[in-house]
């Protein structure tokens, strides 16, 4: 409710609450023995009410943009509490006088209160760590009921995962329905309505290095360092959308430990690989949200498909310099988090 229908925000921040209840997703037919009931939980949302003074705003017609912390009892006692806490940035999909459509997507960290433990909490094979990464996608409905009120309606998937940085790693995702209220507070300011500056087609030429480290199975084994070394070029061709291409080379010393397993002796070679990608990048101001997917040329393993791909964000902290965090998977299943340092021109 901005910039097509009034001239001014209705405030400058809001907080809203929401009561959800769900399941947990049986992703894997391994995951049938932990759900024992529904899930169920609460999420505080603060908002701050853009006035379209970046461009940005105005390019994304005034997205809700703000920080939630929720908590879900997940449906069984092995688990216990999963808790989240992460940014969002809500894209308006339908903006009417009294009634919003929004699709939210946010990335943050979250809590398990009962990872996997060998000795007291085997049963809990879905998740071995306390800290994991939490990504989360929402539908959000909203109804004003008055100039600084709102009801809230939302459906959503929420995933915790470690990145197999601890093993077990299988995930956890959450699917609810949520109902709230959401209050609106501060002074209004003016919508600024400028057009947009020309935007004009350009190439960006990237390279990062990125490392981490993973976990094979059995759980509570040895940790090996992983690293990545990618060079890309993507076209620029709106202010959002950005499509590329690019290089990858892997170095994975779990590789080794696999190979050794089936008898083979592997050389330090054995630990490279080499893939070509294809990527889309959403540009939303200082960040860019990564979707890549990608081929292994040389060094795939047997148990391995040979596509990979890549989810992640970029923030560009000076001129040409940015940060990065990528989740490389193979299909659903996570391979290893990157993070690093890139140079872009």
């Amino acid at each position: 409710m901005y910039a097509q229908v009034l001239d001014s925000t209705l405030g400058s921040f809001a907080i809203n609450v929401q009561l959800h209840t769900g399941f947990l997703v049986q992703h894997k037919p391994t995951m049938i023995a932990l759900v024992t009931g529904h899930t169920k939980g609460i999420e505080v949302n603060a908002v701050k009410m853009v006035n379209g003074n970046r461009q940005w705003q105005r390019a994304f017609r005034m997205p809700d943009v703000g920080f939630s912390y929720c908590v879900f009892d997940v449906g069984n006692g092995v688990m216990g509490a999963a808790h989240a806490v992460y940014p969002f940035i809500g894209f308006r999909l339908i903006d009417k006088k009294h009634f919003d459509f929004n699709l939210r997507v946010g990335w943050g960290l979250g809590v398990v209160q009962n990872p996997f433990n060998r000795y007291d909490n085997f049963k809990n094979f879905a998740i071995g760590s306390y800290l994991n990464g939490v990504m989360a996608l929402r539908a959000d409905f909203q109804w004003a009921v008055s100039e600084n009120s709102k009801l809230l309606a939302s459906w959503g998937l929420t995933h915790w995962s470690n990145a197999s940085t601890q093993t077990p790693n299988l995930g956890i995702n959450v699917t609810t329905v949520g109902f709230g209220y959401q209050q609106i507070f501060g002074k209004k300011n003016k919508i600024n309505t400028e057009p947009l500056s020309p935007h004009k087609i350009h190439w960006r030429k990237s390279v990062y290095a990125a490392a981490f480290f993973k976990e094979i199975y059995p759980a509570d084994g040895k940790k090996y360092f992983v690293s990545t070394y990618s060079a890309n070029m993507s076209k620029a061709v709106s202010r959002k959308n950005n499509w590329g291409f690019g290089v990858d080379v892997f170095y994975n010393a779990s590789i080794r430990e696999s190979l050794r397993r089936t008898g083979e002796m592997p050389t330090t070679l054995d630990a490279w690989r080499l893939g070509i990608h294809g990527n889309y990048m959403l540009t939303v101001e200082a960040c860019d949200f990564l979707f890549e997917n990608g081929v292994y040329l040389l060094g795939n393993l047997d148990d391995d498909p040979f596509l990979y791909t890549r989810m992640g964000i970029r923030y560009h902290i000076v001129k040409h310099w940015f940060v990065c965090g990528n989740l490389k998977t193979h299909f659903a299943k996570a391979d290893f988090f990157e993070a690093g340092l890139g140079y872009e021109w």
